[in-house]
């Protein structure tokens, strides 16, 4: 099979290399230009990049899709296919002319619900217990062409942002392999989405991590799981920032105010808020590493009644 990698994730290198070990290289891998990462700010190129330098697979990264040069070397080499996975920009409509076949896409969502850069954080964040997987045709729209495949997969109480996409990003693997024979063999056809359905999403931003000790502990705990990458959620104790990594909603209600420490032992440190209780389990001190919670109440000699938040 001819065909064209566009990715740069993990979660896209983790599906490449499925694609690979399965027989399907691609011909070329486009993914984006190498970024400044760390405190040192050095140039890193993307995790798609990498692999596809392990394998010796020819890798570009063109700072635009709209360069003349890049279009001509993709058209040298006339794919049947171009397979886009997390790559993070838009492809032009006269590249998405070029592929003899389609332009296929793999989504970590049942669209239409969840299109856009985030469908992994959003499923967490709004307590789904059921997610899937979408093979597309991928057209001007972001994540609005006609779907192929799709499967679902279940969300578990304790995942979140890491586990999720790797569970999503492993099976994604699988999935597509299996979409790509079935497509070889002409054995598929296409479904156009639901427009009244549709959901989107966008990325976080740092002000998305502010816990609202209001909230129920359930809103909270969904925010923690989503969050965990980026931007963590966070609150404050004493003026400090504290970013909660892993929590559990409690049922059981409390006297105190949303915010104030009910008290804490080795299990985690347990905060009421609007509805329910918020058992946090790992934390992270800004400037520190991250810690159990119990190593914190132990550390900075936190009591029952003081306040988190500002």
């Amino acid at each position: 099979m001819n065909f064209v990698y566009f990715g740069s994730s993990e979660f896209s290198r983790i599906v490449l290399a499925g694609l690979c070990q399965e027989g399907f290289l691609p011909y070329l891998v486009v993914t984006k230009p190498d970024k400044p990462k760390g405190r040192g700010l050095k140039l890193a190129a993307t995790e798609v990049s990498i692999f596809a330098d392990s394998k010796n697979i020819p890798s570009v990264k063109p700072q635009t899709l709209r360069d003349k040069n890049f279009r001509q070397l993709i058209q040298a080499k006339n794919p049947e296919y171009f397979i886009v996975v997390d790559y993070g920009n838009i492809i032009p409509e006269d590249l998405l002319s070029l592929p003899g076949k389609f332009v296929l896409g793999l989504h970590p969502s049942l669209l239409p619900l969840y299109r856009g850069p985030a469908p992994i954080e959003y499923t967490l964040l709004n307590g789904d217990r059921q997610t899937g997987l979408t093979i597309f045709k991928v057209d001007q729209q972001v994540d609005s062409g006609e779907i192929i495949f799709q499967k679902k997969v279940p969300v578990e109480l304790d995942d979140d942002h890491f586990s999720l996409s790797l569970k999503l990003a492993r099976e994604g693997a699988v999935f597509l392999v299996e979409g790509l024979r079935k497509i070889g063999d002409n054995k598929y056809k296409l479904n156009r989405q639901s427009e009244d359905k549709a959901t989107f999403t966008h990325k976080f931003r740092k002000s998305d991590g502010t816990i609202d000790w209001q909230k129920p502990a359930e809103d909270i705990s969904n925010q923690v799981r989503a969050m965990v990458g980026w931007p963590s959620a966070h609150t404050h104790y004493q003026s400090r920032l504290i970013k909660i990594l892993k929590a559990a909603a409690i049922a059981s209600e409390s006297q105190l105010e949303p915010g104030q420490i009910i008290g804490a032992n080795r299990e985690g440190i347990a905060v009421a808020c609007g509805k329910g209780i918020l058992l946090i389990k790992c934390l992270k001190p800004e400037g520190k590493k991250a810690i159990e919670a119990w190593e914190f109440v132990s550390g900075y000699r936190l009591k029952a009644g003081e306040r988190l938040g500002k």
